[in-house]
C-alpha cells in the first residue's frame, strides 16, 4: 500500500541494517506521525515535564523523599506490630481469665484460651491516643 505519508523514523534503525521492532511495520505511519509528530518525537518531557538542566536532580530528590516516607511509614507499622505482639504474648494480657465454674469442670472444657476481644479493642483504641 503506497501512501503519501512518509515512513516514520521509529520504524527504522540508526544504521538502516535491521529493523528495531518488526511489529512496528504493522502499525500505520499516519498513526505514528499523529502520536509522535515531526518536531516533537516524544510527547511528554521526562522528569515531570521540566526541561531545565537540574530537572533530573530535582526529580530524583522528589522520588527519594517519597520512598523515604513510604519506608518510614512501613517501619512505624512494623514497630507497632512488634510492640503489640510482645504485649499480646508476654503474659496472656488479652486472654479471658477462667471462671471458678469452669475451673471445676476443667476436664470437660478444653485447654484452649479465649481472646478477650473487648480488651483488645480498648488496647487498640487507647494506643492510638
Amino acid at each position: 500500500s503506497f501512501s503519501s505519508v512518509p515512513e516514520h523514523p521509529l520504524k527504522k534503525s540508526i544504521t538502516g541494517v535491521f529493523d528495531i521492532n518488526p511489529r512496528l511495520k504493522e502499525i500505520n505511519d499516519e498513526l505514528l506521525w499523529r502520536l509522535c509528530p515531526q518536531g516533537n518525537m516524544f510527547e511528554n518531557a521526562p522528569f515531570d515535564g521540566d526541561t531545565s538542566f537540574k530537572s533530573v536532580k530535582k526529580y530524583e530528590q522528589k522520588r527519594t523523599n517519597e520512598l523515604k516516607e513510604q519506608f518510614a511509614s512501613t517501619l512505624s507499622k512494623a514497630k507497632e506490630l512488634k510492640d503489640f505482639e510482645s504485649t499480646l504474648y508476654s503474659a496472656n494480657s488479652f486472654v479471658r481469665p477462667r471462671r471458678a465454674s469452669s475451673l471445676e469442670g476443667s476436664s470437660k472444657s478444653g485447654g484452649r484460651k479465649k481472646l478477650d476481644r473487648a480488651l483488645l479493642k480498648n488496647y487498640i483504641k487507647y494506643s492510638d491516643e
